[in-house]
């Protein structure tokens, strides 16, 4: 029964020993030998009805750990249209944005996977009519899809003045992403 025993933690240490090794293998591949610290930017613009607004999460690259971190955010919108005289169309809501990504080589740059973790709180769209000189609400709409925030950025243009940038355009607005990065002067 010993030398059962023996043999059964010499396995599993070999199987750490394994592990560990291939887990190291893995991780001396370094992508970049610098830190960069920067911004994410998300610009939304929608046309009915109009709202332009813009906010930032820090970005940082850790050349030690090779790993790249974000702070989150949130991008609050509403706007109102005034269809005719007597209706309008208000649209509110909140993206509550909390970004996560990974970094892999991609030829001569390395390409930086982010999902940009939107979710959509309270985006409610109303329909108004005058009556007798008041608004009043005619219909009101609850939408909850989420923008398709899969975003894929080059580290060599997120390092140029203009960042590097992810964009999906709709016959009512824009959503555009951007990755601006530096080389960090804490190295």
């Amino acid at each position: 029964m010993k030398s059962i025993l023996k043999l059964f933690s010499l396995f599993l240490l070999a199987l750490v020993i394994l592990c560990c090794a291939k887990d190291k293998k893995n991780n001396d591949v370094n992508l970049v030998d610098k830190n960069y610290t920067g911004y994410l930017q998300v610009h939304f613009t929608n046309t009915y009805p109009t709202w332009d607004v813009t906010t930032q999460m820090e970005a940082t690259i850790d050349k030690d750990f090779q790993t790249i971190l974000f702070s989150s955010g949130a991008l609050n919108y509403s706007g109102t249209t005034i269809i005719e005289a007597d209706s309008k169309i208000e649209r509110e809501g909140t993206w509550q944005i909390q970004p996560v990504g990974f970094m892999e080589k991609a030829g001569d740059d390395i390409s930086i996977s982010v999902d940009g973790g939107v979710t959509i709180t309270n985006d409610v769209q109303r329909i108004n009519a005058l009556v007798n000189g008041n608004w009043q609400l005619v219909n009101e709409t609850n939408f909850a899809s989420a923008p398709n925030s899969d975003l894929i950025f080059s580290l060599n243009e997120a390092v140029l003045g203009s960042g590097s940038k992810c964009e999906v355009t709709t016959q009512y607005g824009s959503i555009l992403w951007t990755l601006y990065l530096a080389v960090s002067l804490v190295q």
